[in-house]
């Protein structure tokens, strides 16, 4: 269940991120959005020192683990946008696929498709 609750949090985490360094400013949101908290390689580090290092309990390492996996999931769903995610550098290159806009109908049929065959695969 925690960790339901960690990849929960972490899914929404670097949005999150970015709305509170622009403090509400939706032009400073604008210029920072999907920059530096939308790069993987920031997520896959904190996975690597919660297996590597002891950070005060194992709880902290479980919550840092699960926090991260969802932010990468996260990540990789925002992939799938036009807008896409720093793949190498945090402030230049993005990587997508183009798949749909953000909010668009599309976004939401892709997100119902996917839920609905992971709870499918998860119950029966």
């Amino acid at each position: 269940m925690y960790g339901v609750v960690g990849v929960a949090i972490g899914s929404i985490l670097p949005d999150i991120i970015d709305m509170l360094f622009a403090g509400g400013n939706n032009y400073i949101f604008s210029k920072i959005h999907r920059k530096l908290s939308h790069w993987w390689v920031i997520y896959v580090g904190l996975i690597y020192l919660s297996y590597k290092v002891y950070l005060f309990s194992e709880y902290i390492n479980l919550a840092i683990y699960y926090v991260s996996i969802g932010a990468i999931v996260h990540i990789i769903c925002d992939s799938l946008t036009i807008s896409g995610v720093p793949l190498l550098n945090p402030f230049k290159q993005h990587f997508r696929i183009g798949l749909f806009r953000t909010g668009s109908t599309m976004e939401y049929v892709i997100v119902t498709i996917i839920t609905t065959i992971l709870f499918y695969k998860r119950f029966v």
